[in-house]
């Protein structure tokens, strides 16, 4: 080996040097994917508490080395997940409403956005909305921002028109979000996530009946 390193023309040992730092980057991006992955899919098989670096790491196909050198334990790697998982959450939902103006059809596509967004990605609704009670702070941190963007969302128009100073707009939209959230949860604990699609109509009308009242928001219903 020694003696083919030497008769190495120079310029071409540099070439060769040079494509496998190259691939080095890459192949950190995809030991941090399969890490990403593997800890949604262990938290929601196994749960929180049973869930460990060891198991992700057999997952992802890593070595336990190579989880060190991404993530500092197990919810560090979670919470960068979470993180994710909100960013997709809220595109889709932002994506939904892309050129639909009447506040009230937006709250529709926003429920449908959310709600399908959830029933594709099943190990992530469980391990976000049940296993992330349990994970401490930074993942309810990254929860509560799903949370109170959807809140906003749909307290904005209300504040604009009625009650530009927040209050008990505010208020309202942010315990109807929760309310919505607590349903949802619940369902994915039972393992009903292919349901949760059909909720939409009578989760609009929870959302809007104390925003526009209960004869107008009725017609979700029909």
């Amino acid at each position: 080996m020694d003696a083919e390193l030497a008769t190495t023309p120079h310029g071409l040992w540099e070439a060769g040097a040079d494509a496998v730092a190259s691939h080095v980057p890459a192949a950190r991006d995809r030991v941090r994917e399969a890490l990403l992955t593997a800890v949604v899919a262990e938290v929601a098989d196994v749960g929180w508490d049973r869930a460990t670096v060891a198991g992700i790491c057999r997952r992802a196909g890593v070595q336990v080395a190579d989880f060190g050198a991404q993530f500092g334990d197990k919810h560090d790697c979670f919470a960068t997940a979470g993180r994710i998982f909100v960013d997709e959450l809220l595109a889709s939902i932002r994506a939904a409403l892309r050129g639909v103006e009447e506040w009230e059809a937006g709250v529709r596509a926003a429920l449908g956005a959310l709600l399908t967004y959830l029933a594709h990605h099943p190990q992530e609704a469980r391990a976000f909305l049940v296993e992330a009670l349990m994970a401490g702070p930074e993942a309810l941190a990254n929860r509560d921002i799903a949370l109170r963007s959807f809140a906003s969302f749909l307290a904005a128009r209300q504040l604009a028109l009625r009650d530009p100073a927040g209050g008990p707009s505010a208020l309202v939209s942010e315990a109807t979000v929760g309310g919505i959230y607590g349903i949802v949860a619940r369902r994915v604990r039972d393992g009903q996530i292919d349901s949760l699609p059909e909720l939409r109509s009578a989760l609009a009308y929870f959302l809007l009946a104390p925003l526009v009242g209960c004869p107008r928001a009725r017609l979700e219903l029909v």
